[in-house]
């Protein structure tokens, strides 16, 4: 700036204003090039009232048989004959070798 020769005060805070305009635009640009190989995912909030199990539910799963990881065999859920009892081959509780 100094070597320009008509300059006054009013010139000079043009310039300065250009210059702060450049640099904020170059870094805006610079940003948008940053992201644009990156993707962002969003995640939702899991909504709470559909956690929430009625009685009737309660008793359907209940009432229903399942393939016990414990014995190996169908049971009702809380009715496995393995619970509660010693492996023979290793000694563990609730579970059938």
């Amino acid at each position: 700036m100094l070597r320009i020769r008509d300059l006054d005060v009013s010139k000079a805070a043009d310039m300065c204003k250009a210059a702060d305009m450049c640099k904020a635009a170059e870094l805006e640009k610079r940003q948008t090039r940053d992201l644009q190989g990156r993707s962002v995912d969003i995640v939702k909030k899991k909504d709470k009232t559909n956690s929430v199990k009625t009685e009737t539910d309660k008793v359907k799963q209940s009432d229903s048989e399942y393939l016990c990881k414990r014995c190996n065999k169908k049971h009702n859920p809380k009715s496995c004959p393995a619970y509660v009892k010693i492996c023979i081959n290793c000694g563990k509780h609730s579970h059938f070798a």
